[in-house]
């Protein structure tokens, strides 16, 4: 099995070539309002239970940040950067 695949964005081999800290995370929060919905300041919560938020686990990551595929993502990242 080749070690590159399947490349995922949140992937060991696209973060060993990430320079900054929380690169990944920092691109995603910028693509929000311009290529995918939601804000920069939302934050997953770790679930809801009984119709609040509970407070499981926090992650800057919201589910629109999530990519189908390494090319829509790298694509969209060149969008964002350009």
């Amino acid at each position: 099995m080749d070690h590159d695949s399947p490349l995922d964005p949140s992937g060991t081999q696209i973060l060993v070539h990430q320079k900054a800290i929380a690169g990944n995370i920092k691109i995603s929060r910028g693509m929000r309002s311009h290529l995918t919905p939601g804000d920069f300041y939302d934050i997953s919560y770790g679930g809801v239970v009984n119709g609040h938020r509970s407070d499981g686990p926090h992650s800057w990551l919201i589910p629109s940040d999530r990519w189908e595929g390494i090319v829509d993502w790298h694509w969209a990242c060149q969008m964002q950067q350009a």
